[in-house]
């Protein structure tokens, strides 16, 4: 929805305001991570923790991974069939 709301006020706004945008994007992930390792900490004993721990851990590492993959995949191959 953040994103939906950025992308509807970029056009509108000057040259500086992808990068403070960005930097919003990024303050709010940090956060996402940050509450959802106090959450985990709150919920689960501490035999468990682990467990969740490295399921957070996982799902942050395939999503960078995605984003990587994506890139090279764009910039060294074409669209056309």
């Amino acid at each position: 929805m953040v994103d939906l709301v950025k992308s509807g006020i970029l056009p509108a706004i000057d040259a500086s305001a992808p990068l403070t945008l960005k930097q919003g994007q990024g303050a709010g992930a940090g956060g996402v991570l940050t509450l959802a390792s106090i959450i985990v900490s709150d919920v689960t004993t501490v035999a468990e923790r682990p467990k969740y721990f490295a399921s957070i851990g996982i799902a942050y590492i395939f999503s960078t991974l995605g984003v990587v993959i994506g890139a090279a995949i764009s910039q060294h191959t074409t669209w056309r069939w």
